[in-house]
């Protein structure tokens, strides 16, 4: 049941909020496109998995204790083994943390190798990539099964048995270094090549329109990075050390549910950074908000699209912009923001 403790509180606080921005950001990119049809894929991915993040999150922080379904054995068992043991909570996060690693891919290819991009077919290489991600992730969250099981009809936690203790001990090595560090390395090399790709292509083209674009995505790379850093890390060096022996980490206890709240402040921040560094002007476009009439005929230059000084350097995914007919990439049925 839901308690008042003020940990728990604020946990669901935050992914009610959480769970409002994704579901919101799913819901405005049905028919907006974000600079092209692959980026828009995959952040809206990115906000479906954040907002099932969310949903979990919710229901762990109503419903925290261990519960049973006697009348329905099979059931029991794959609630116990699939739920209670947060097998799908930590799936969900770290398909999460995987598709953010393929924003950065997508921004890498798009600004580093800009004619091996424009023949990508985005359906294809979305799908291609979600299921490289799916299939990693599955097979790194299974060995969550084994934190719980039946005993007398009830579910219960196995993690102090020494069947599974072992195990466990090592999966948290294995989950520290192929989810958390992994992922904290290739976002800082992939946003890190944006970064320089964008300089570059500020020094040739001198534009200041492209300055502007480069100082305000490297402030939302490096405020995603940071997000994730922060957010992630508690729960990633506590589950070791906890598994480890190093310190006690016990499931429902306050040091477990400050680490399952980070974690839901990572899924929870993303729609707000992206609204404050890339959607927020779009909506004072199309809403008319500070004085501008709605649709506003101003031209936004689209920074996705090649420049003709830099050797057809891509911009900014994320920026708000409308089509160019100089594109090679397939026009998108939505309409851009």
């Amino acid at each position: 049941m839901l308690h008042t403790d003020p940990t728990v509180m604020l946990y669901l606080i935050i992914n009610v909020a959480g769970a409002i921005g994704n579901s919101l950001i799913i819901a405005l990119l049905r028919k907006r496109s974000l600079g092209g049809r692959l980026p828009t894929i995959l952040f809206r991915a990115q906000s479906i998995l954040d907002l099932i993040v969310n949903m979990e999150s919710i229901a762990f922080g109503i419903f925290s204790e261990l519960w049973n379904v006697s009348s329905a054995p099979l059931l029991n068992l794959w609630i116990c083994h699939l739920w209670h043991s947060q097998f799908l909570f930590w799936f969900s996060v770290q398909l999460s943390i995987g598709n953010l690693v393929l924003v950065g891919m997508e921004r890498f290819l798009a600004l580093s190798f800009p004619l091996l991009y424009q023949r990508l077919i985005p359906r294809k290489v979305a799908l291609y990539w979600m299921s490289i991600n799916t299939i990693y992730n599955l097979v790194l969250a299974s060995p969550n099964i084994l934190e719980t099981r039946i005993d007398a009809g009830c579910c219960v936690g196995q993690k102090h048995m020494d069947s599974v203790r072992g195990i466990l001990r090592t999966y948290a090595i294995v989950w520290f270094f192929m989810i958390y560090l992994l992922a904290l390395v290739l976002l800082i090399l992939f946003y890190g090549g944006v970064v320089l790709a964008l300089r570059q292509s500020i020094v040739i083209s001198r534009a200041p329109t492209r300055s502007k674009v480069m100082m305000r995505f490297t402030r939302m790379a490096i405020v995603i990075t940071f997000v994730y850093i922060t957010c992630v890390s508690y729960d990633a060096f506590a589950y070791l050390a906890g598994r480890t022996g190093l310190w006690s980490y016990q499931y429902n206890t306050l040091w477990h549910r400050i680490g399952m709240l980070t974690v839901s402040i990572n899924s929870s921040a993303n729609p707000f950074i992206y609204y404050a560094f890339v959607l927020r002007d779009s909506c004072r476009r199309n809403f008319g908000l500070h004085g501008c009439s709605a649709r506003c005929g101003t031209n936004v230059v689209n920074v996705s699209q090649p420049s003709p000084h830099s050797n057809g350097l891509r911009g900014n995914a994320f920026h708000a912009s409308v089509d160019s007919s100089q594109s090679n990439q397939p026009k998108s049925p939505t309409e851009p923001l």
